[in-house]
This record gives C-alpha cells, sequence and structure tokens, in this order.
C-alpha cells in the first residue's frame, strides 16, 4: 500500500510540473474577472475581425445554468462540485456545477456509464472513446455542436489545439454535422525510453553502448560484476507494461508490438505477429535459462520491480518518461545523493538500418467530447471549454492558482486535477517545445525564448536545481534533479522527443478505425499474447511461435486483419 500511495504522490506531482500553464507571468487576473488578451494574441485574419467583435467567448449568463458531470476520480480532500474551478464557473459565467456521480477507478467508471448509455441518464458533458461516440450517436444520445463550436471555442484553442493539424476534426462530422471534439489520436511522440545507472558504467568501465546487442551485454555485465541482479528489466506484463516491457528491446530490432504496422503489400498486419518478433522472445529467453531475467517474472508487478530498483538490483530500465520522475529519485547514494542515470534513446541492432521510435496513439485512438442530445445550453460546455484551456495553457490568459497552489505546509496542491473536467486542452507537443526553450533561456540568457508560461515554470524548476548544485544544497538537487533530467539539454528526455519528432524519426500505429469484431475480440487476444510471450520467454509451454501465431488468427486475428485493411 505505501509504495502505491508513493507512486501516486509522485506522479501527481510531476503532472503538477509537466501539465501546462503554472506561472503565466506579468498580472495576476481575478477569476471574477473577464480573461483579457494581449494585442498579438489577438491579432486575426482581417476576414474574421468583425465576426469575433461580435461574441464574447467569456460572457455571462443573466439567468444560473446548470451543467451536469460524471467524474473519473475519488474526491480526497476536495469536492468535485465546490472548488476553485466551479467557483470561477460561477463568478464568471453564472454556471453551476452538478456532479451525477465519480468513481475512484477507471474500471467502476466504465461500469457505470456503460449502464448510463443503456439507460440514456447521461451527463451533459462527455468525453468518449471512438466506439462509445459512434454508439451514442446511432442511439441518438448526441447533439449536433456544430454551431456552438464554430460560435464559441475562442481563436487560440482552435488554432494551438483543435484545429493544429489539418483535416484532425474531419472525424467528429457526421452527414455533415458536428457531434463531437476530436482529441488525442496520434498527437504525442512519447516512446520507450532507456536507463542506465552511471555509477555501474564507471565501476565496469563501459561507455554508453549504440546497439540494443551492447545494450543487453552491458545489462549483462552488470550482473557479472555484481553489481546488478538482472540484466533486463521484466515483470508479467511483457507486453503492455509501460515500466519495462520488452518493446524497447524489439523496436531495437525493427518490431513493433502491439500497433498494426505496414505489411508490405499495401496493407497493414499485427506488430506482435511479426517473422522478426520470435528472434526477440529467443533473446529473452536465451537471458532468462542463464539467470539473466527475473525467475518470478510471471508473476511480478510494478512494485516488485520498484522494489529492485530501491534495492540496487537493477542497472538498465526500458520504460516511459516518467520513470525519471519516479521511481528513480527515491534511491540515494551513500550521500544522500539522488543515483545519476544517463538516459537515452531505444538503440537499433546492428542491422536495423532503418531504425524509428514506436510512439503512442493512432487515429483510431481518437477521443470525443461531446454534449448530450436535448441539453440545452451546448454554448455554456464551449466556455467551460474555453476557461480550463485558458486558465492553463493561453500564455497571455493562464493565472498560476488554478494550476497549483502551496498550502500551509508547503505542498504543492494540484488544482489543475480538480476540474470536473479532467482532459487537458492542450497541444501535445507541450514538453517536447518547452525543453529548447529552457535549454536556450539557460545557456544564452535569451529569456525572449521563454513563450509559455509552462516554459517560464520549467526554466524555474531547472534554474533552482543549477544553484543547488553550485552551493552544494543536497536536498534542492534531490529536489530538482527529475526536472533537470526531463528539460534541460538536447539530450534531455523531453530534449531527446523533440529532436527525434523533427527528424521524423516516429513511427505510429497505423490503424485508423475499429469494428465491431475488433472491439469484441480485442481484449481477450491481448491477454492472449501476453500469456503466449510469458510462457515462451519462461519455457513452461512447448507452443512455437508459428503455433501462436496461428491460434491468434484463428481466435479472430484473420478477421480483424482483414475488416481493418477493407
Amino acid at each position: 500500500m505505501k509504495s502505491k500511495l508513493t507512486k501516486l504522490l509522485a506522479l501527481c506531482f510531476i503532472a503538477s510540473m509537466l501539465l501546462t500553464a503554472c506561472t503565466g507571468g506579468g498580472e495576476t487576473v481575478n477569476p471574477s474577472d473577464k480573461p483579457t488578451t494581449s494585442p498579438q494574441a489577438t491579432e486575426k485574419p482581417a476576414e474574421t475581425e468583425d465576426t469575433l467583435e461580435e461574441i464574447d467567448y467569456w460572457s455571462r449568463y443573466d439567468e444560473p445554468v446548470t451543467v451536469r458531470f460524471a467524474v473519473l476520480g475519488a474526491e480526497d480532500g476536495f469536492s468535485w462540485s465546490d472548488n476553485i474551478w466551479t467557483q470561477a464557473w460561477k463568478e464568471q459565467f453564472n454556471i453551476e456545477t452538478e456532479i451525477m456521480w465519480n468513481t475512484g477507478t477507471t474500471e467502476a467508471y466504465q461500469t457505470k456509464f456503460a449502464m448510463a448509455m443503456l439507460t440514456g441518464d447521461l451527463p451533459d458533458y462527455m468525453y468518449l472513446t471512438a466506439g462509445q461516440f459512434k454508439q451514442l450517436y446511432e442511439a441518438g444520445h448526441l447533439a449536433d455542436i456544430t454551431e456552438a463550436y464554430d460560435k464559441y471555442i475562442y481563436p487560440h484553442l482552435k488554432q494551438t489545439v483543435f484545429e493544429a493539424n489539418e483535416g484532425m476534426q474531419d472525424i467528429a462530422f457526421i452527414d455533415g454535422k458536428r457531434y463531437g471534439i476530436a482529441t488525442e489520436g496520434i498527437n504525442n511522440s512519447y516512446t520507450r525510453l532507456i536507463y542506465i545507472r552511471k555509477d555501474y558504467m564507471e565501476k565496469v568501465g563501459a561507455q554508453v553502448p549504440k546497439t540494443t546487442e551492447e545494450l543487453i551485454e552491458l545489462g549483462k555485465k552488470f550482473v557479472d560484476a555484481g553489481l546488478a541482479k538482472y540484466a533486463l528489466p521484466l515483470i508479467g506484463k511483457v507486453t503492455t507494461e509501460a515500466y519495462s516491457d520488452i518493446r524497447a528491446i524489439a523496436n531495437g530490432f525493427g518490431v513493433y508490438p502491439g500497433i498494426w504496422v505496414d505489411d508490405g503489400n499495401g496493407g497493414m498486419m499485427y506488430g506482435s505477429i511479426d517473422p522478426k518478433m520470435e528472434g526477440v522472445l529467443n533473446i529473452y529467453r536465451d537471458l532468462y535459462k542463464q539467470g539473466y531475467i527475473d525467475p518470478t517474472f510471471p508473476s511480478a508487478v510494478g512494485d516488485n520491480l520498484t522494489q529492485q530498483i530501491l534495492n540496487g538490483e537493477v542497472g538498465i530500465l526500458t520504460g516511459e518518461f516518467w520513470v525519471a520522475t519516479w521511481p528513480l529519485p527515491q534511491l540515494l547514494d551513500e550521500e544522500g545523493k539522488v543515483v545519476d542515470w544517463e538516459i537515452i534513446n531505444v538503440l537499433p541492432s546492428e542491422n536495423n538500418t532503418n531504425h524509428k521510435y514506436q510512439a503512442f496513439g493512432s487515429p483510431a485512438d481518437t477521443k470525443f467530447v461531446a454534449v448530450r442530445a436535448g441539453y440545452e445550453h451546448p454554448d455554456a460546455i464551449m466556455k467551460l471549454i474555453n476557461h480550463r484551456h485558458a486558465m492553463l495553457d493561453d500564455p497571455d490568459m493562464a493565472i498560476t492558482e488554478f494550476h497549483s497552489i502551496k498550502d500551509e505546509n508547503g505542498n504543492e496542491i494540484g488544482n489543475h486535477m480538480r476540474c470536473p473536467i479532467r482532459e487537458y486542452f492542450n497541444s501535445p507537443f507541450t514538453n517536447q517545445l518547452t525543453s529548447p526553450a529552457v535549454t536556450e533561456a539557460i545557456d544564452t540568457g535569451n529569456l525572449d525564448a521563454l513563450v509559455s508560461p509552462h516554459d517560464k515554470l520549467q526554466y524555474e524548476n531547472v534554474t533552482n536545481y543549477l544553484k543547488a548544485v553550485e552551493a552544494g544544497d543536497i536536498e534542492g538537487m534531490n529536489y530538482g534533479w527529475a526536472v533537470y533530467k526531463l528539460f534541460y539539454g538536447e539530450d534531455s528526455v523531453f530534449g531527446l522527443f523533440h529532436k527525434n519528432f523533427t527528424n521524423n524519426l516516429y513511427f505510429w500505429d497505423l490503424r485508423d478505425k475499429t469494428t465491431e469484431n475488433y472491439e469484441r475480440l480485442w481484449g481477450t487476444m491481448q491477454q492472449y499474447e501476453n500469456t503466449f510471450y510469458v510462457n515462451y520467454i519462461s519455457g513452461s509451454e512447448d507452443t512455437t511461435f508459428a503455433q501462436f501465431v496461428q491460434e491468434w488468427n484463428d481466435m479472430g486475428g484473420e478477421l480483424i486483419t482483414y475488416e481493418l485493411n477493407h
């Protein structure tokens, strides 16, 4: 329980640092005042000036308007219906908030929402998967929001998020009418990363590896030298665990598990059944046989791996960016300093001449903001979406307090996580753009490079870390280590992501739609895939990779592949 709480607190802390908008700079705006914009922010094409002057995106209703929400998240010492956000909505717009229900887990939320879809007792504001969007449209439960969106979503939000890429909103239209606002999809550039303990490299006299093969040998060298206990981390979810799965090694050999890839014949195939995947599994199986993989990995969970890290048993990690925020800063050396890790991109294998990084998301993963059919004020929901974005992500309008404040003990309170609208309507590349801005400002002194509130916040955080290093302030160094690793330099986490994206080195899931059979069968097929991989690596069954592929096809893979390609 304690480790889970520690992880939650750490992730909440880093969320407050990574999700944009904290220090807006300039004058602080009272939440009850009408938000203002600078001359630069209001510059529009000439043909739209007259139209925009007629619309007040921040106007107040004469009579109270109520918006009903269903919220994923427990009330932990606060109220979803009475907080900084709902109070500002009442003051600014005369909009009152009603929470129909809230849940503490995703599973519970989806169960309750599925029941709401059946009964039609839906919240006014909804955030939907593609499947839910389709079902609710066909049942007549979605409002036509064409006019409300066109008229009331304010320009900065349209230009920087919802319409940042040409055609990204096309999927929200049915028969020429808009029934939702499309979000997410492939609009991010997060990949797996590799983390290597620097002190272990120094002790074995090793340099940073340049190929996947060198990385694996380094992991074995750590074990042979009595430093680490395992060469590569692995736990039970070998295909989907962002903390330690096989994706990084597979990508190095040009294999992309869990997503749909080009089959070389003008169509798509599922990456996990790529024939090259057998070679990757054989690498892990050999490491397992030789004792370089945790023998208990089939039943291990994230907490087990965390303990191994904190016990010094892990010298190499393969995971997402947040690993730099937790648990790595919890591991201290003899002097009480955070143990330093080298953070690098996924490495190509020796024969991989077309190396790409597997990013997250696909066009089919698009989610939708939608409004309940029959709700009388879809414009009110547009105003709340505007406000959420403006307070957190508009450089000219953001207010620090909506992001976070300090309590009487100096602890950070993430107000951005207490908004009934839980979604972040910001640029998916915020962190990647902040990294070069922070680096330039620190290296050159050019503070004009800091454009957004997020830029300014991370600049302050990194600057404080560097001051702590200069002063020998161990507490300050430990506090700022993660942010420094995330944002400063082209080889920081987000510096790497920015460099990879600008050099067109990403590879996204090609799947651009879903089908009824996909929705019905996919969960079971993913479970079978993971079970086979675990058993294959651990040698607990005799099923061959070819037999697995055949069984996968027979379970519905062949049918789904056909449907997705036609």
